[in-house]
């Protein structure tokens, strides 16, 4: 089995999710949040920045942005 993470800007925020704010994430998962949205950079198999990214909802950075985590 493989997990990957998406990252999507969305438009609006449900009000049942929580949202963090980039300056939360660890440094690992900042440094690839940050070449995501300046690149779009997916991420799939790197087990160490998507168990660190999966345990946010949605994060604030210059917009909000989704994360999604499926495992395939």
């Amino acid at each position: 089995m493989g997990s990957q993470i998406t990252i999507k800007r969305i438009e609006s925020v449900p009000e049942d999710v929580d949202v963090s704010h980039f300056d939360e994430l660890p440094e690992l998962a900042k440094d690839y949040f940050a070449s995501f949205v300046q690149d779009g950079v997916e991420i799939s198999g790197e087990t160490e920045i998507i168990d660190e990214l999966a345990q946010y909802d949605i994060v604030k950075y210059t917009e909000y942005y989704e994360i999604c985590l499926s495992i395939s």
